[in-house]
């Protein structure tokens, strides 16, 4: 097996395990950023069932997965309402399983936030590395507009060099979509 498989076989083990544990305590023991937000004022561990958001905003990688994994790319483009909502769901699109929110990651990068445009420029580069998979035939839209936008962050010379290059890495990483199309050279 390759280094990638054994970590994706890694944290959906982590993810099992730490769903089937019924004690408060014991996922206390299963993750830290878990027993932050496991408890509910009545002990009872519903404040983060009904929230994921909540316990996604920690921006613990495990929380964040499942919330991908709840919500999908275009709940979590929808569910984007807030600044910190914002932050969470750029972060959260990196363990999306489709380029469904790639344009979203696009336009965090273009925005004026550095820190929210570093975020959606790793995201876009997680996306990117994934396996290679079918796609559904409507996606090509999303990911042609989401390629765009990001080439057009990556020739703005305005931009900090290191946003650009992270840009030029998810373009690159895309190249069998048809993104790495006139690349800029960032000096």
């Amino acid at each position: 097996m390759t280094p990638s498989r054994l970590t994706v076989l890694a944290f959906v083990a982590f993810v099992c395990a730490a769903c089937s544990k019924k004690d408060a305590t014991q996922k206390a023991s299963v993750s830290p950023s878990a027993s932050a937000g496991a408890a509910g004022p009545d002990g009872g561990g519903t404040e983060t069932l009904l929230d994921p958001w909540s316990a996604a905003a920690s921006l613990e990688p495990e929380d964040l997965g499942r919330l991908a994994l709840r919500e999908g790319s275009a709940g979590l483009v929808a569910g984007a309402t807030t600044d910190d909502r914002r932050k969470v769901a750029v972060a959260a699109l990196a363990f999306a399983e489709d380029f469904d929110g790639l344009p979203f990651l696009a336009e965090a990068a273009a925005g004026a936030d550095p820190a929210l445009a570093l975020s959606a420029a790793d995201s876009a580069c997680a996306l990117a590395a994934r396996r290679r998979t079918a796609v559904a035939p409507e996606d090509a839209l999303e990911v042609r507009e989401g390629c765009d936008r990001m080439l057009a962050v990556a020739k703005d010379e305005k931009r900090p060099r290191v946003l650009r290059l992270r840009i030029l890495r998810a373009l690159r990483m895309l190249e069998d979509r048809g993104c790495a199309r006139d690349l800029p050279a960032v000096q």
